[in-house]
């Protein structure tokens, strides 16, 4: 028998085309939400989602 690799957790860089920008602002939005909700009871999850879209925002405008 061969061994096989399967290509589990592989990742494709961003920023392809325009269509990758709106999939950043999405998930940049999403953060946002995510750390003002105040049902998340854990602050260090709600800082992490903070800290998730700041890293976001960098990126978005370097591509803007």
């Amino acid at each position: 028998m061969e061994r096989q690799y399967c290509k589990v957790g592989k990742t494709r860089t961003f920023f392809n085309g325009t269509n990758d920008v709106a999939v950043l602002q999405i998930r940049y939005n999403d953060f946002l939400t995510k750390a003002a909700d105040l049902s998340y009871a854990d602050a260090a999850l709600r800082e992490f989602f903070a800290h998730k879209a700041s890293q976001l925002k960098k990126i978005l405008e370097n591509t803007l």
